[in-house]
Parts: C-alpha cells; sequence; structure tokens
C-alpha cells in the first residue's frame, strides 16, 4: 500500500497553510479587505482562496455573501478565520 502526501504549490497554499497563526490569517485577511474596501464579501476572497473554495468559505463563515466588506466586524472575521482551519 502507498500513501501519498501531497502539497499543491500556489499562491493560495501560503494562505491556508496549517503553520499560518489565527493571527496571521486575520492580518491577512485585513490587508485582503483593506485592498478590497468596497467590494462584496463574496468577491473579496479571491486572492485568499481557490475560485471554486470560496463559496464553500462564505458559506462555512455565516457571513452575508451580499455584504461590503468595509462592513464586516471583527467577529465576522474571527468566524472566517475558524472556517478557514
Amino acid at each position: 500500500m502507498y500513501i501519498a502526501d501531497l502539497h499543491i504549490h500556489s499562491r493560495y497554499s501560503r494562505a491556508t497553510s496549517r503553520e499560518l497563526t489565527p493571527e496571521q490569517l486575520d492580518a491577512r485577511i485585513l490587508r485582503d479587505f483593506d485592498e478590497a474596501k468596497n467590494k462584496r464579501f463574496k468577491n473579496s476572497l479571491n486572492r485568499l482562496f481557490p475560485a471554486k473554495l470560496v463559496p464553500v468559505m462564505v458559506a462555512r463563515s455565516g457571513i452575508d455573501p451580499e455584504k461590503k466588506v468595509n462592513e464586516v466586524t471583527a467577529k465576522e472575521r474571527e468566524r472566517l478565520v475558524e472556517a478557514a482551519k
């Protein structure tokens, strides 16, 4: 029996690394949100997650997908960090 441990090297691998602390991930989210202030939440995650994973992360976070990024609260960001673990 063979077991393979695959690691996909992409621009997303660092954002979702298991070695990333919740504080580091929150800082990354804040940085991305700052660049996308007027975008809807569902459209602001494309630099953090692959396109097919964005709807899953939006659902897991419980944040309204139509909400503007600049209206997302710290508590909601915390839920996004938890969902990304």
